[in-house]
């Protein structure tokens, strides 16, 4: 017998979370080729990353409960956790495989800034963006589309802390 979940944040926040995801890489997708052939190799590609840390920031703090009013950060966070680890990664000339899981441990990394504060075992966060990220440089065309899945259903387990038993409750008020 599975346990209802009783919580602030359930499946319709994956849900939105995912959605959200998943059109931020459909505009993504159009944003790396523009600015590429636009600005060129280097430069293009730190603007699309930037730009794409925007748009998933966005995306995923239009989706989070707790964090009204600072929406902006998590966005800015994002973007530099992004744009950051993609100058990083060309500078060392990491292979994408390693650049992607960079990306996602950084950016994991900033944003695990906020969650701290408010999210118990947020730590683990940068974890599932590493492994989110990694999963998708695995599959290059569709494996951004791993991302919303893995990240959505993370945040909501974190945004969920586990019930306490009565014994434990009891036991931490004395």
């Amino acid at each position: 017998m599975t346990e209802q979940m009783d919580s602030r944040v359930g499946w319709f926040f994956v849900i939105k979370w995912i959605v959200a995801s998943e059109v931020a890489v459909f505009i993504v997708g159009f944003i790396m080729i523009a600015t590429v052939s636009l600005l060129g190799p280097i430069v293009g590609l730190l603007a699309a990353y930037a730009l794409m840390g925007a748009i998933f920031g966005t995306a995923q703090s239009w989706a989070m409960p707790d964090f009204r009013g600072q929406e902006g950060r998590w966005v800015l966070l994002t973007m530099i956790g992004l744009a950051g680890a993609v100058s990083i990664g060309m500078l060392l000339r990491m292979n994408q495989v390693m650049l992607f899981t960079f990306i996602g441990a950084a950016s994991g990394f900033l944003q695990w800034t906020m969650l701290h504060h408010k999210v118990r075992r947020a730590g683990l966060w940068i974890v599932a963006n590493a492994v989110a990220w990694f999963l998708s440089a695995l599959w290059e065309d569709t494996g951004l589309l791993l991302i919303g899945p893995i990240t959505g259903l993370t945040m909501m387990w974190l945004l969920n802390p586990p019930k306490q038993s009565l014994a434990t409750a009891t036991t931490q008020v004395n």
